[in-house]
């Protein structure tokens, strides 16, 4: 979970859960379905879901 640590969670609308077929690190520009999911998790509420087919490094 990668959402910012504050004294409280962010709103669920600000929120996305990304799922990816192997697990990857670092950032990078995501491609994929992209959807209103509601789902909660130990760290906060989330309001949407990207299921990532594709993770490319992000260039400026």
């Amino acid at each position: 979970m990668g959402a910012c640590s504050c004294n409280s969670p962010s709103p669920a609308n600000q929120l996305v859960f990304v799922t990816t077929g192997t697990p990857y690190e670092s950032s990078g520009l995501l491609t994929g379905m992209f959807r209103t999911a509601s789902t909660s998790t130990q760290l906060a509420h989330i309001g949407y879901a990207l299921s990532a087919d594709k993770i490319e490094p992000f260039r400026h």
